[in-house]
């Protein structure tokens, strides 16, 4: 953990916070987190499904 605080910022103490079970970290955190990790996120969009059938009707 001292190793990831000095490569990505916050402080050892911080990211133990920042980190624990029930937080909420912030985006710029998790962002920092990250780049200390030398790892980076990927957003794409997935594609389009065909529409669902309709449901049939009950008599």
């Amino acid at each position: 953990m001292a190793d990831l605080a000095k490569a990505s910022g916050p402080g050892r103490e911080s990211l133990y916070k920042a980190l624990a079970p029930g937080s909420k970290p912030r985006y710029e955190t998790i962002m920092k987190v990250m780049h200390g990790l030398g790892i980076a996120m990927l957003v794409r969009t997935v594609p389009t499904l065909p529409p669902a059938p309709a449901p049939k009707a009950r008599p």
